[in-house]
């Protein structure tokens, strides 16, 4: 790779960067040893002129000023990705009233559990309470632990709250199982032309964090995941799905993912070194 210039643009309150578990972090620091500079503008106004930006904001929804300051880079990276609510991509939506008669989960439309976000209003001071897990009426809740999104055995069994708070959605409970009956989640990485994809064996249907007992890389992603990143603009991400009735069901998007010890160990740093060889694509 010829020497260039790499700004990833994170949001104004992020300060943490080369401290933080992104899979953009441990990229960067491969990209530094291609020959590439790698600055980090925290915020629109400090960002710098540059072969490649990257849009690294770690918010369900991009705010105006950083979808306008991409449009300085010659080469924007996730540009077009600027909402990645659930509401925009998912396919297990449900109504109230939906003859739908299997399971059913609850989860946030924001990102994570809607904790990105909640934390940076608390950061700007938009808000004066501290983030609380379960302890208000769903129709005022705003965030919920991701791994403890709560499962009903049907759709009528959903608190009337849930219905009538604009930042809960309701999907069908759509899993993944082997032949044991554990519950399995596929990650897909991707940049560029680049990838790398990790299947994930859980006891429990939320597979994250602690549930999670066996990790193993996998190949192979569906053709319809393809077009779905092509649709909705992504270069550098991860998708989280599984295969349900042979047919892949997309549970999350995301264009800051992270990437900590556990991960590290499993894809191995020549690995790593080889996905971020996906920046020669742009």
């Amino acid at each position: 790779m010829c020497s260039r210039r790499l700004c990833v643009l994170t949001h104004e309150t992020s300060r943490i960067f080369w401290e933080s578990r992104y899979l953009s972090r441990h990229l960067a620091e491969h990209w530094k040893r291609f020959g590439v500079e790698v600055l980090i503008a925290h915020g629109p106004v400090e960002a710098v002129e540059a072969d490649i930006g990257l849009l690294h904001v770690d918010t369900t929804l991009v705010e105006p000023a950083y979808v306008e300051c991409m449009r300085r880079f010659p080469i924007a990276l996730n540009a077009r990705v600027v909402d990645i609510s659930k509401r925009s991509f998912s396919r297990q939506l449900l109504k109230k009233g939906d003859s739908y008669t299997g399971r059913v989960v609850v989860k946030t439309n924001d990102n994570y559990g809607g904790i990105p976000d909640a934390n940076i209003d608390v950061q700007r001071s938009n808000i004066s309470e501290p983030l609380a897990f379960g302890e208000r009426p769903w129709r005022h809740r705003r965030v919920i632990e991701p791994i403890n999104y709560p499962i009903f055995d049907s759709i009528s069994d959903v608190p009337p709250g849930v219905w009538r708070n604009p930042r809960l959605i309701v999907e069908k409970l759509l899993s993944e199982q082997d032949e044991e009956g554990n519950y399995l989640l596929r990650f897909w990485y991707f940049l560029g032309d680049k990838e790398v994809c990790e299947l994930c064996t859980a006891t429990r249907p939320i597979v994250k964090g602690k549930t999670i007992f066996r990790r193993e890389l996998f190949q192979g992603v569906p053709e319809e995941l393809r077009k779905i990143r092509a649709e909705l603009g992504f270069d550098f991400g991860k998708f989280d799905y599984a295969i349900v009735n042979g047919k892949p069901v997309l549970y999350d998007i995301n264009r800051t993912p992270n990437f900590g010890t556990i991960r590290q160990e499993l894809f191995s740093e020549s690995r790593i070194e080889a996905f971020a060889r996906g920046i020669d694509a742009f």
